[in-house]
């Protein structure tokens, strides 16, 4: 190898380059997958506090419906259905 050579150009470390783009590569492809899981629960969860809340008979305006179904925060989801037991109405349930 000449000095003038990039290093990068050295088969070795081509070798390393490549592994190692491979491997952020792979970790991209997982955590996208894991964002996507994610999502699909909270959509879930979301679509289940609807149907429970039809269900007791609780009215839900359209901006209330767009809101739990836009949600993507499991925690606040599930924060609403602990609130689903002793609520008469929507406020009840998305009072913050």
């Amino acid at each position: 190898m000449r000095m003038t050579e990039d290093i990068r150009d050295h088969p070795f470390v081509r070798v390393w380059l490549n592994a190692g783009q491979a491997e952020g590569r792979a970790e991209s492809r997982a955590e996208s997958r894991a964002e996507s899981r994610a999502e699909s629960r909270a959509e879930g969860e979301a679509t289940a506090l609807l149907v429970v809340l039809g269900g007791m008979g609780i009215e839900v305006p359209d901006d209330a419906r767009e809101r739990i179904l836009a949600c993507t925060d499991r925690e606040e989801i599930e924060g609403w259905l602990r609130r689903v037991g002793t609520a008469k109405t929507i406020e009840d349930i998305l009072s913050d």
